[in-house]
């Protein structure tokens, strides 16, 4: 059978269309084929049933791999009954759920289990086990509250006459218990996932829910809930119709089961194989629970070396014995790891610990090899094993642990990649051995996008962990923007995970977090990009997962990012309260403003109460951002602290947006005014012809759209969508979220019957660093999300030009102010952009080398200065000219600033 054809489905009892899965082997070496059932999307297996009886060496691997005991345990837990219920344990193997039944709950319990596990265990347990299959015929002599049938049905080749023979042995009101494979689990369906899924042999299907759930009604009980929860399908069943029936556990808990395991050990009449399984096992579970196991690891040790004649207070020679070829017991995998966790969970004796994990690693694969049996358990124990190695070698030997560390991820052998890597990582600082890993800083970042996605507390102090950490980086490094960043991610993930943080962890987190402010806020604006990567908008993943909320339509949200705004916020929010058309609601986002912004506003009478949200500082992108999701309207409209809008500005522009439902964003004309409110350049886009009209990324990129947010109105909806603005970028923000928008199929359109005042303000050395690596973080992501393809010159290389003339003014304004520290980090970004850039010709190698040396630039412009004004003006390139002429101001007029003009000649291709 290949690809699609007809079958026997069992769950459906018909023919149906199937898909084939897989064609495998079973533990006793014949042939099985897996097919998926197109109708119900159960899987049949094929000449799956197992043909081997249970023998003693199946029972005795049966009890050392743990015989599965919680998940056992916990289904007597999906049912609330009390003493006296009358239980029936179908499919008991070898009795520990009919024990706990009667020893614990005080049931009224009987075993059905036709196998010799049934007969070793109701001797060895002292439990009553019937050594026979149950049908409607069988005479239990009474019926039962309780039918427990635990990894049952999928043994069984007529499911529904099981079902109907369950109805009749169950007792008016009572439950039937089942749980089996999900048939979901091979989705998407893989040979690989479908084998792992039914085992080396005795399964004949997995059920889908649906199936499960059919399955039951056709069999006469009346109320069925069918729940999937990973790997495993749980339902429960009754006759009656219309009850409410909860498959969900509620217990044991950690100590029930280590007490119960307790009175086994403890139990004369319990043989030295089920005593020394049951004493791994309760101390795995006194591990788990945190306590100083100490004694009870002696006890286990002590029983284990008197059955097995294994020392495992010698780890490094039990190893070495299995090395050596010897057969030892299965138990030692589960023993050795206990015995390593409980040292890294009192965090003492790491060297032993090494030693035991590396002993469970090789029982592990002692196993796999000689018996051809790698369990869920076995994978397991393996896996975090050799994660916990690599934990415990970072306090011995951190060489070997970061060189164990780059195997297992490379290899992909990590349970839980993300969570490990974070946990690695925090250990390794924690160490003083960060350094050792800043090359796998990437991977550090991106684990915490998924972690953040994640809802549970250990995902979450991860991700705060990870993102405080890289912070701490950055900030040795001296990148403040990034540790910013990452300050603020930290920040924004304990806010919106508190709810599922312990109290105390929160509150330690708060002060570390508000210590790291203090030490960024010692750092000076760096422009070069550490080694340590910006979280990205992937980042705020957890912060939009609610943002999607029900808006007001027609509505319009403000929104303000306020930073040391206290000179001009006044005039700003008095002209929204002048607008003729009033919006829904004004949001002013403290994005950490440490001046007196906020209690300005606070003092302010305005026909509105602006909504103040605050957080850290995180730069105006983030600070957006969080506006963003807290806004209510169907419409966006931003305005910075020290823009002013006109009185009409929001009706022409909900005007605009409302009636084009295509549009995301519209914006409006602008007049450049200076600091003091002077009008320098009345409507900008009219009278400077910026391009309007842009239909390709080139088009977007090729020039400044110049579509500034607080001209614009923008659809909430695409804003969310595309996760807002990108907050590495304090410039440049807005050009990015044109071109995301574009790319989802957005249409964006200038509407010039509106005009903002824009303030512009004179550039210092601060403003001047974080606008440039803004620059170099735009062209990054233009490079990585729009490369070249068929010929086209990527976006990257198209920008560059524009970018590279921005970048060659500051350099000159740098040499005119004397300030050579910035010209020198202006040269090193010039030379990042010109491989980029088209036409620049061999002579750009030249002048960068004279860039890069500040003082000889200036020194080269006065020689300049001895040449006569029209050769000198003919010889230099616009820039250099004006720089000239700026530092010897006798030959002319002081310039207020520098043009751009043309490219340099020594950027210029040859002609």
């Amino acid at each position: 059978m290949s690809g699609r054809s007809r079958a026997r489905c069992i769950p459906c009892d018909a023919e149906r269309a199937v898909e084939q899965l897989f064609s495998a082997e079973t533990s006793v070496q014949t042939p099985m084929l897996g097919t998926l059932c197109t109708r119900c999307g159960s899987v049949t297996v094929h000449g799956g049933e197992l043909q081997s009886e249970p023998n003693d060496h199946f029972v005795d691997h049966y009890l050392q791999s743990e015989a599965g005991i919680d998940t056992i345990l916990q289904n007597l837990y999906r049912v609330e009954r009390g003493p006296g219920t009358s239980f029936l344990d179908v499919g008991a193997n070898y009795g520990f759920a009919t024990r706990y039944a009667r020893d614990v709950l005080g049931w009224n319990a009987l075993g059905v289990e036709p196998s010799y596990a049934g007969r070793r265990g109701s001797r060895e347990l002292g439990v009553e086990i019937l050594e026979q299959y149950v049908t409607a015929e069988t005479t239990l002599g009474r019926t039962f509250d309780v039918i427990l049938a635990s990894e049952v049905i999928e043994h069984v080749p007529d499911p529904r006459e099981f079902l109907r023979a369950m109805n009749v042995h169950l007792a008016p009101g009572g439950v039937l218990l089942l749980t089996t494979p999900a048939a979901e689990i091979v989705r998407p369906a893989t040979e690989q996932a479908a084998i792992q899924a039914v085992g080396p042999g005795g399964h004949l299907f997995l059920a889908s829910t649906d199936a499960l759930r059919t399955m039951l009604a056709d069999s006469g009980f009346g109320s069925a809930t069918v729940l999937r929860d990973g790997p495993t399908l749980y339902a429960a069943a009754a006759l009656e119709t219309g009850r409410e029936l909860d498959v969900a556990s509620t217990g044991p808990s950690h100590e029930q089961v280590a007490e119960f395991l307790g009175a086994i050990v403890d139990d004369p009449a319990s043989p030295g194989p089920l005593r020394a399984a049951m004493a791994v096992r309760r101390y795995r579970t006194l591990v788990n629970l945190g306590l100083d196991a100490a004694e009870a690891e002696r006890a286990m040790v002590a029983i284990v070396a008197e059955v097995h004649g294994v020392d495992l207070a010698d780890p490094r020679g039990v190893a070495q014995r299995i090395a050596a070829g010897e057969a030892l017991p299965i138990v030692i995998a589960p023993a050795a790891f206990a015995c390593g966790m409980r040292r890294v969970v009192h965090r003492i004796e790491w060297p032993e610990a090494v030693e035991h994990f590396a002993l469970a690693e090789a029982a592990v694969d002692d196993k796999r090899r000689r018996y051809h049996v790698y369990d869920g358990d076995s994978r397991i124990i393996e896996a975090e094993a050799r994660a916990h190695r690599a934990l415990a070698l970072l306090h011995t030997d951190p060489a070997a642990a970061r060189q164990l560390w780059s195997r297992l991820t490379g290899a992909g052998e990590l349970i839980a990649p993300a969570q490990w890597t974070v946990r690695l990582y925090v250990e390794a600082s924690a160490l003083g051995h960060r350094t050792l890993f800043d090359d796998v800083l990437e991977a550090v970042a991106d684990a915490i996008v998924e972690l953040g996605a994640g809802g549970d507390e250990p995902s979450a102090i991860a991700a705060i962990d990870g993102s405080y950490l890289l912070s701490r980086a950055a900030v040795a490094h001296g990148d403040r923007w990034c540790a910013t960043q990452w300050a603020s991610v930290a920040e924004q993930v304990l806010q919106a995970r508190r709810a599922v943080l312990p109290d105390t962890w929160a509150a330690a987190a708060d002060d570390r977090l508000l210590g790291l402010r203090g030490e960024i806020g010692t750092l000076p604006p760096e422009a070069i990009p550490s080694v340590v990567p910006m979280p990205g908008p992937e980042h705020e993943t957890v912060l939009w997962a609610d943002a999607a909320v029900e808006t007001v339509p027609g509505g319009v949200s403000v929104i303000m990012a306020l930073y040391r705004g206290e000179r001009y916020v006044r005039e700003a929010l008095e002209s929204i309260a002048a607008q003729t058309r009033p919006p829904l609601e004004v949001i002013v986002v403290d994005d950490g403003s440490p001046d007196g912004s906020v209690a300005l506003i606070e003092s302010l009478t305005l026909p509105f109460v602006p909504r103040i949200v605050r957080q850290g500082n995180a730069g105006q992108s983030a600070a957006r951002n969080t506006g963003i999701r807290a806004a209510r309207g169907e419409f966006i409209a931003f305005l910075d602290q020290d823009d002013v809008w006109r009185a009409n500005h929001l009706e022409v522009l909900v005007e605009t947006l409302a009636t084009d439902p295509s549009l995301a964003w519209v914006f409006g004309d602008f007049d450049l005014i200076d600091d003091r409110g002077h009008t320098v350049v009345s409507s900008y886009l009219t009278e400077t012809a910026v391009v309007l009209d842009r239909r390709t990324v080139a088009d977007i990129v090729r020039t400044d759209i110049m579509a500034l947010p607080s001209a614009s109105l923008m659809r909430r909806s695409a804003l969310v969508q595309v996760r807002g603005f990108d907050r590495r970028l304090s410039g440049y923000e807005d050009d990015e979220l044109y071109l995301r928008l574009y790319r989802r199929g957005y249409a964006m359109a200038a509407q010039p019957r509106t005009r903002i005042r824009y303030r512009t303000h004179a550039a210092n050395a601060s403003s001047s660093v974080a606008f440039l690596r803004s620059r170099l973080v735009y062209l990054r992501v233009l490079t990585e999300q729009y490369p070249a393809s068929s010929g086209r010159a990527g976006a990257a290389e198209v920008a560059a030009e524009r970018l590279l003339r921005s970048t060659t003014a500051e350099y000159f304004t740098a040499l005119v102010e004397h300030d050579d520290p910035l010209a020198r980090t202006v040269s090193w970004a010039t030379e990042r952009m010109i491989p980029l850039a088209h036409g620049v010709s061999s002579y750009h190698q030249l002048g960068l080398r004279v860039m890069r040396r500040p003082g000889l630039m200036r020194f080269g412009l006065r020689l300049a200065g001895a040449l006569p004004g029209p050769l000198r003006r003919r010889l230099l390139p616009p820039l250099a000219a004006q720089a000239h002429d700026r530092l010897h101001p006798h030959r002319r007029a002081p310039a207020a600033s520098i043009d751009l003009g043309d490219r340099p000649a020594w950027m210029r291709a040859r002609s």
